[in-house]
């Protein structure tokens, strides 16, 4: 699995009847972008933008790629550009059809967040109730969805496909990724969604995000990997610790860790119960 270093990954959450239930169904919930706190976060647009020479380059490489006979990919680029050098309107349109379907995946993606840093003291704010919240560690191996390289194939067409389900750390940058037209016209791999979905702006870089996606948001699935622990938040009420140690009573691999402060220091630290 990519990353073998990282063996646990976090979810932060707040202490109420919906995290309490997916705990003892045992399930996560995929959110859909458009509920994320973050108005870029896979709102990404297509580079629309190529030459008619990158085109005929681009068709080259992908018939040579899959093998395609040097004939029938002339007679491709005969049906598609026409004499003054322009793109016929049905090879313009299943470009824009192209467009219309990534954008329609990236605003249906479920996508479950997760970290590698459980000591994060705005986290702990941000995402589990000032700290009066837990913490849930899930054990990343090559056998469930947070450490295997890709699971079963969705089919969105004849020609379409991307992983159902994968789990990646998000990528950084100062930069909106640049997704070409061209790379949406035969999409066979993931790469490109994988750019959109996957890419958030730098300042958020010190969450050290991993998200898991699949290609329907707003459900429920099965915990993508096994519960190791569960970390009280700093303010958590004792009588919430009591009941969260009460329904995971029948887990008994589950261990109970809390935060305490680092004396002298802005700093967490975890430790066993």
């Amino acid at each position: 699995m990519i990353h073998p270093n990282i063996t646990s990954l976090y979810k932060y959450r707040t202490f109420n009847s919906y995290s309490l239930d997916c705990l003892t169904e045992n399930t996560v919930w995929l959110a859909k972008p458009e509920s994320f706190n973050d108005p870029f976060d896979c709102n990404v647009e297509v580079n629309e933008k190529f030459s008619i020479k990158r085109y005929k380059r681009y068709l080259k490489e992908v018939g040579k790629g899959i093998g395609v006979p040097r004939k029938l990919i002339r007679r491709k680029m005969e049906d598609d550009i026409a004499s003054v050098n322009t793109l016929t309107d049905d090879a313009y349109q299943e470009l824009q059809e192209r467009i219309r379907v990534s954008d329609e995946i990236s605003r249906n993606m479920g996508v479950f967040c997760l970290t590698e840093k459980p000591d994060d003291i705005l986290m702990w704010s941000h995402y589990a109730d000032n700290h009066r919240g837990f913490c849930i560690e899930y054990k990343r191996s090559e056998a469930n969805y947070l450490g295997a390289v890709a699971t079963d194939i969705f089919k969105y067409d004849s020609s379409f496909q991307i992983e159902a389900i994968i789990t990646k750390p998000i990528i950084y940058s100062e930069d909106y990724p640049n997704v070409r037209v061209l790379d949406l016209l035969t999409l066979k791999t993931w790469d490109p969604l994988y750019s959109m979905i996957l890419t958030k702006a730098k300042q958020w870089e010190y969450e050290k995000k991993w998200r898991m996606t699949g290609h329907k948001g707003g459900v429920r699935i099965p915990s993508p990997g096994e519960v190791q622990s569960i970390i009280f938040g700093l303010r958590m009420p004792q009588e919430q610790r009591a009941k969260l140690e009460g329904i995971l009573s029948d887990r008994p691999g589950i261990l109970f860790k809390e935060v305490v402060k680092v004396k002298n220091k802005f700093a967490l630290t975890i430790r066993a119960l």
